[in-house]
Formats: C-alpha cells, sequence, structure tokens
C-alpha cells in the first residue's frame, strides 16, 4: 500500500485494509474494537468498515510533540 494520502480521505475499509493502512494485526483492531477505542460502523449483515479519515484522526491523538 501506498504510504502517500489518496485523493480520497473518506475511503471506506475492511477490517483487514484497517490494520494494514495502520501497519497493525487485524488481532490489534479486534480488541480495538472491543474496548471501544477505535471508530467503526457494524453492517447489519455483521460485518465492520472503518472510514480513513477517523482512522488518521485516531492515530492524530496519540502523536507526541508539534
Amino acid at each position: 500500500m501506498n504510504d502517500t494520502l489518496s485523493s480520497n480521505e473518506n475511503a471506506i475499509l475492511t477490517k483487514e485494509g484497517a490494520a494494514e493502512f495502520l501497519k497493525v494485526k487485524p488481532r490489534t483492531i479486534d480488541e480495538w474494537m472491543r474496548k471501544r477505542r477505535i471508530p467503526f460502523c457494524k453492517l447489519p449483515s455483521g460485518a465492520v468498515r472503518f472510514r480513513r479519515d477517523q482512522l488518521l484522526e485516531f492515530v492524530g491523538k496519540f502523536r507526541i510533540g508539534a
């Protein structure tokens, strides 16, 4: 995956896509979801989806320094 932002920051990602984007394992995404640490949407089918812009905001909360 390209490290630069695409023009579509509102892209919808699967759990696997979110894990790849954040460079963590899907198990980590599962744990963050259980603890309600990461924003996600649960579809009627039970599948979960993530908005790229919300993931960027989530990561930004952990930024240290300027």
